[in-house]
């Protein structure tokens, strides 16, 4: 089998999974902490996709029409849609709570309230606010994973503080090419002007973090692959195109502190061997070349603080060998 000439080997190994028990379990935590803070989930996008997995994991049967009754798109047909579609949605919420687990940052509860509002699923949103700040959270939590000190109340989506930098961070969903430039540029030119050169005494890095997802697939939907691998690099392709596309942008002119540009594309995937579905989180980073030693400094933390998507989670089941 082949993706533009390359050759993919069938898996001999089930890849690691989380069970719909789990699922249903991170939802229900999600729930109690929004609860927590005074915000009503109640027939929200939330209290469905907790039924929903819920239902899942008990084994019953489940008419998703009843659960998500505003829902009336063609490519919502089968159970299969329909789990992806949720899958999509439930996995990027379980990456936040991660980080809520760790580290709550401060104008949290604005926030919350902005993403439970959302239409139920991202392909249908027609208000991108809802998933414009969920994206903000999903790059915030992997700062609170690592510990960091994350501030999303101020006019700068996220500014993470360590022990040695300030990072401040401007985050852009892009929907097509036509706009792929003046959003990256208008993310720079916020962080011209809103970044200072030190901040709580640490010297102050700013850096884009741009989901294009849909950039990548006009659909917003879902993608398919032979393999693991083929699902994989099908995605990787897309990502690599648009990084070159960006690559003559200018994002960092004039600026050895805005350092990193962080692309990533977040969708799910039918495998067709084994048979299964992956959500994707694929990122992939264009850098300044023209950094000074603290830049490279600033550079080397932010990328033992992405190694939190490296982290195995625990309740993961173990791999099984397939038999070709």
């Amino acid at each position: 089998m082949t993706e533009e000439g390359r050759f993919y080997k069938l898996p001999e190994e089930t890849l690691p999974a989380i069970s719909f028990h789990d699922h249903a379990a991170d939802l229900l935590r999600f729930k109690e902490f929004v609860d927590d803070l005074g915000i009503k989930t109640h027939n929200t996008r939330i209290a469905r996709y907790t039924q929903y997995f819920i239902q899942l994991a008990e084994g019953k049967s489940i008419d998703e029409s009843k659960i998500f009754k505003n829902v009336n798109d063609v490519r919502f047909q089968s159970s299969l849609d329909w789990q992806l579609y949720l899958l999509r949605e439930t996995h990027e919420l379980m990456w936040i709570l991660r980080g809520l687990k760790k580290n709550v940052p401060k104008g949290i509860e604005e926030k919350i309230e902005k993403i439970i509002s959302g239409s139920d699923f991202a392909a249908l949103d027609k208000n991108t606010e809802s998933r414009d700040t969920q994206f903000e959270l999903r790059i915030a939590s992997y700062f609170c994973q690592a510990g960091c000190a994350v501030d999303i109340s101020t006019n700068t989506d996220i500014i993470a503080v360590t022990d040695k930098h300030a990072f401040f961070i401007e985050c852009k969903r892009i929907a097509g090419a036509r706009n792929l430039k003046d959003n990256l540029v208008k993310a720079r030119d916020q962080l011209v002007s809103r970044m200072p050169k030190k901040y709580e005494d640490k010297h102050a890095f700013g850096f884009i973090a741009a989901d294009v997802t849909k950039l990548g697939f006009m659909h917003n939907g879902l993608t398919m692959g032979l393999t693991p691998d083929h699902a994989r690099d099908i995605i990787r392709g897309k990502l690599t195109e648009i990084k070159n596309a960006a690559s003559a942008m200018p994002i960092f002119t004039g600026r050895p502190d805005i350092i990193e540009c962080l692309f990533q594309i977040h969708i799910p995937s039918v495998v067709v061997y084994p048979p299964m579905t992956i959500t994707h989180f694929t990122s992939g980073s264009l850098y300044n070349k023209k950094l000074d030693r603290k830049s490279r400094s600033a550079i080397a933390e932010l990328q033992l603080i992405y190694k939190a998507g490296e982290i195995v989670d625990g309740r993961e089941t173990p791999v099984e060998k397939l038999k070709v």
